[in-house]
């Protein structure tokens, strides 16, 4: 399973040392965990990847959707504006053009390809923040045998008999008989 952390503070990021030379009571700090296990999506290398990403929108302001790959932008649609990361283009990828009106924030990626794979995350920002996560597998097809071009030999034993004979040369017409 796959697991993000994320620090509600950035003290629980970079705790100090406490010094309990004092008489002081330590303080306590709270963090929040959020763990995401990703869904598993499985493709062919060439076919058309659907990752899932569903949250209500409908009659919500919706601030931004993101779609993140390894901390990379995959796909950002901000102020209705869509711009995309590196090795990324809209004729590759896109989310539903109604996504704001049926739910559906899913990410498409179009003639997957085997670096597509890996945990991809959808960020969604509107009054309250939704996130999820989806794995994406991506096979290639077995290699086929190679073929040569090159002839290909193979040794055989022939047997080869010779006999005398005598060869008689005939001019002109027919022999009579």
């Amino acid at each position: 399973a796959l697991v993000e952390l994320e620090a509600a503070t950035p003290a629980a990021c970079h705790p100090q040392p406490v010094d309990f030379s004092h008489q002081e009571q330590p303080k306590e700090e709270t963090a929040q965990l959020q763990v995401f296990i990703p869904s598993d999506v499985f493709v062919r290398e060439g076919e058309d990847a659907i990752l899932p990403c569903r949250s209500i929108t409908a009659g919500q302001w919706v601030k931004s959707v993101r779609w993140r790959r390894d901390g990379e932008v995959v796909l950002d649609v901000r102020s209705g504006k869509t711009t995309y990361g590196n090795g990324f283009d809209e004729s590759r990828v896109s989310i539903p053009s109604d996504w704001d009106q049926r739910a559906n924030l899913s990410l498409i990626i179009k003639r997957a390809e085997a670096r597509d794979g890996g945990v991809y995350y959808c960020d969604i920002d509107k009054v309250e923040k939704h996130r999820s996560a989806v794995r994406l597998h991506v096979s290639t097809p077995p290699t086929p045998p190679s073929t040569t071009s090159q002839p290909t030999t193979t040794e055989r034993d022939i047997q080869c008999v010779l006999s005398r004979f005598s060869l008689q040369r005939h001019r002109g017409g027919r022999r009579r008989g």
